[in-house]
């Protein structure tokens, strides 16, 4: 709840009125961190369509639970939504990849005939791509940014390097194993969107107060300006 003796009342209550149930499917990891809650970005949220609507500057009219009151109302934030890792199976391809692997380790082990050169190149070419790919794809955008030092670049080079000199099966377990591991942390961050869904669907949507015996619904409009309110 927005804290209305607070120097940047306004900041609040945008940020309030922007995490409803239809768009926190757009938070990411950093932005459900202890750190990101004690910095709101404001109106700024991701998940908030700013085209084909406008804010007065220095007004801003929002309801009592918290949503938008103004003429952008009701806008969808669909396509920020949050499906989880890989739509529906998340765990398909790299258990196609883990499959590729432990056939090409005992294909190794055995000594199978046809199991070499070309061959094996591309057998562990193809697992080390279906659960590496995305991460090349994030290395190589991050570095026109200059943002070299990030765990896709880092990952990527130590994949690659291992694979350069020969150690096929290594280099796709590490990739293997790290994406897992993000395929877990999705999860977690789903339930953690689900579970700041089902509080923000419980939170009340009129006010109410006693005077002279009678209960009185307050009026759902606030409006606020920049000398008070």
């Amino acid at each position: 709840m927005p804290n209305l003796s607070s120097d940047n009342l306004d900041e609040e209550l945008n940020t309030a009125k922007q995490v409803q149930p239809e768009n926190v499917g757009a938070l990411t990891r950093e932005q459900l961190t202890p750190k990101a809650a004690a910095s709101p970005e404001g109106h700024d949220v991701p998940g908030h369509d700013h085209r084909g609507h406008h804010h007065p500057a220095g007004k801003k009219v929002v309801d009592l639970a918290g949503r938008p009151a103004d003429k952008h109302a009701g806008h969808d934030h669909a396509s920020g939504d949050d499906h989880g890792p890989a739509g529906d199976y998340p765990y398909l391809v790299p258990g196609i990849s883990l499959g590729l692997l432990l056939a090409g380790i005992a294909l190794d082990y055995y000594r199978g005939g046809f199991f070499s050169g070309y061959v094996r190149a591309l057998w562990f070419g193809v697992a080390y791509l279906l659960v590496g790919w995305k991460v090349l794809r994030s290395a190589v955008r991050s570095i026109p940014s200059g943002n070299i030092f990030n765990e896709f670049l880092l990952m990527s080079i130590a994949t690659i390097g291992a694979i350069a000199i020969g150690k096929y099966a290594e280099g796709v377990a590490v990739m293997l194993f790290y994406t897992v591991g993000e395929l877990f942390q999705d999860a977690a961050l789903n339930r953690a969107k689900r579970s700041i869904k089902a509080l923000l669907e419980m939170q009340a949507t009129e006010v109410g107060v006693l005077r002279e015996g009678q209960r009185l619904v307050l009026d759902p409009l606030i409006t606020l300006d920049s000398s008070g309110y």
